[in-house]
């Protein structure tokens, strides 16, 4: 064997081995990141939600939406409320029967996103509650309706605990987990690792911003992490199951609030 040929066998060795080892660190970065369930978010993340077509995901210019905003400004929030504010997670329960007072009032609407909820925070924090439950968050990372990114969405729902400790300083602000969507979903909803990575966000956030975060998602997951059949009709919304789960979560803070009126 030449020299010439020598090197070129040696180098070729050597370049088998970087590209193994960048494979081998790679798939151990991925395994430490939560495997294909991290590889998927990425994939929905990066593919779905950053094509330059899609925009930004404008719900507040829904008609449905802008009804449903109006007719909340026809029953005022007022001071000693409990409000639950979000999306359809938020409006899909009939809280003020629950829990047999019209002070708890259902700010949620179907489809909203953090920046919807930033644009109508006014009619909320104006009524100075006693609390306002978030449940928000799914429609961002939502890869369908090309949303916006988990570190945006995080970024928004500081804008709004934010917003909400200087307007209302005496309201007591929680902060619920965005469900993950089922397995057998027949939607393109919530994507599961994302939704995940969002609520992991909640519960360093909240805390730094004064608030309370509620993990109403472990009641409701699977061991793999998504939604649970028995909880879900669709694979995304929560049917009457699910949201007694959540309220084995949110019910003593509610009635203690309900209790005091602060």
């Amino acid at each position: 064997m030449t020299a010439a040929k020598s090197r070129t066998s040696v180098l070729l060795v050597v370049s088998l081995l970087l590209n193994a080892l960048v494979l081998l660190g790679s798939g151990f970065f991925v395994y430490r990141k939560g495997g294909v369930p991290y590889l998927r978010g990425k994939y929905y993340e990066v593919v779905h939600r950053q094509r330059p077509d899609q925009g930004e995901y404008t719900v507040w210019e829904w008609a449905g939406y802008q009804r449903d905003a109006e007719l909340h400004a026809m029953a005022p929030v007022e001071p000693g409320d409990v409000v639950f504010l979000g999306d359809s997670h938020a409006g899909g329960a009939p809280w003020s029967e629950i829990f047999g007072t019209a002070r708890v009032r259902n700010r949620g609407i179907n489809g909203d996103v953090t920046g919807g909820v930033l644009r109508r925070l006014d009619e909320v924090t104006a009524g100075r509650p006693a609390a306002v439950f978030m449940f928000i968050g799914s429609n961002d990372v939502d890869a369908g309706l090309g949303g916006v990114t988990v570190e945006a969405a995080l970024e928004n729902v500081g804008r709004i605990l934010d917003a909400i400790r200087e307007r209302s300083p005496q309201t007591a602000v929680y902060v619920l987990s965005a469900p993950p969507k089922s397995g057998r979903s027949t939607l393109n909803a919530t994507e599961s690792p994302l939704a995940h990575r969002l609520n992991a966000g909640f519960a360093e956030l909240a805390p730094a911003h004064g608030a309370t975060y509620l993990d109403v998602t472990t009641l409701l997951s699977e061991p793999d992490g998504s939604l649970k059949v028995a909880y879900t009709a669709d694979g995304s919304h929560l049917n009457a199951e699910g949201y007694r789960r959540v309220l084995e979560v949110v019910r003593p803070y509610v009635e203690r609030h309900l209790g005091t009126g602060a």
